[in-house]
């Protein structure tokens, strides 16, 4: 499974050359983060899930409202390659949207889970991501099918291991990578796990944009093989 994370920071320019990332890397599953949807700041008429589905010709996606903005909506969206078979959304203290989806890839249910949590450094920040991971665990409690999960979850100075957040998650999930480049300046942002109770190799776990550019967003990518 290959999959992309980003944050689009509402750029309607990028939507474009994020989808030819995405064609050139062959991606399976999506999560992309800030976008805006017939709001006023990037335009009424301007459906940026929609736009990046069309541009990346992947049409089955779901995008998650986390709130109400400037006239219309802002959110998350995730996107897949497979077809949709079901789905599950939430939104989590302090407007941070989720969005689950269950595929099926050669006969076998497959899950992607997108979440935008709170960033920043301020201990209020800290204390609302272990609340809303605790929300997300109740959620992917029951899943036991390959699962990957991807988003912001916001890791300061990359100390994957030691982060509390990353720790959480470690009640179900593995982290695609221990030593990660960063996705902003002093931080991880956009980051993939994963579970499933056999083998995973993950085969490959990069950020972009080098050489890629130019990216308003660092985007992260993995490649992770479920032995089944």
């Amino acid at each position: 499974m290959r999959v992309m994370s980003v944050g689009t920071k509402q750029d309607n320019e990028a939507i474009s050359r994020y989808a030819v990332l995405a064609d050139s890397l062959n991606v399976d599953f999506i999560i992309a983060r800030e976008m805006d949807k017939n709001n006023n700041r990037s335009g009424r008429d301007v459906d940026q899930p929609k736009n990046l589905s069309i541009a990346a010709n992947m049409p089955d996606y779901l995008f998650v409202s986390g709130q109400d903005y400037k006239g219309g909506e802002f959110g998350i969206t995730i996107y897949s390659k497979h077809e949709i078979r079901d789905t599950k959304t939430s939104v989590f203290p302090t407007n941070r949207p989720f969005g689950l989806i269950q595929t099926n890839v050669d006969g076998h249910d497959v899950y992607f889970a997108g979440a935008q949590l709170d960033d920043g450094t301020s201990a209020s920040a800290a204390a609302n991501r272990l609340k809303q991971v605790e929300s997300l665990l109740e959620i992917t409690a029951n899943i036991d099918g390959p699962m990957i999960l991807a988003g912001n979850f916001f890791i300061q100075d990359g100390a994957v291991i030691s982060d509390p957040t990353v720790q959480a998650l470690g009640a179900q999930f593995s982290p695609g990578c221990t030593s990660c480049g960063f996705t902003l300046d002093n931080a991880i942002a956009d980051f993939i796990l994963y579970k499933w109770k056999g083998e995973v190799i993950v085969e490959d776990y990069k950020v972009f944009p080098q050489p890629i550019s130019p990216l308003s967003r660092k985007v992260a990518y993995a490649e992770l093989a479920f032995v089944l």
